[in-house]
């Protein structure tokens, strides 16, 4: 059975915290500063790739860039 990605990696931040001391809605709380810091800073760069991919597979120009 494959459980996706993104929900081992919450449920092993959720253990980690739990085992370290913290209590469960601290742990909650922390896991959800990260994330949102972490997609504050990455998630522009994310979305902006994936807007310039969209332009360039939807116009043919990603043609030229495979083919260089």
């Amino acid at each position: 059975m494959k459980i996706a990605h993104f929900l081992v990696l919450l449920l092993a931040s959720y253990l980690v915290g739990l085992l370290s001391g913290m209590p469960p809605i601290d742990t909650v709380d922390s896991i959800a500063s990260g994330f949102g810091s972490t997609l504050k800073s990455v998630g522009i760069v994310i979305l902006l790739g994936c807007i310039m991919a969209t332009v360039l597979e939807r116009t043919g120009a990603i043609l030229g860039v495979i083919l260089i």
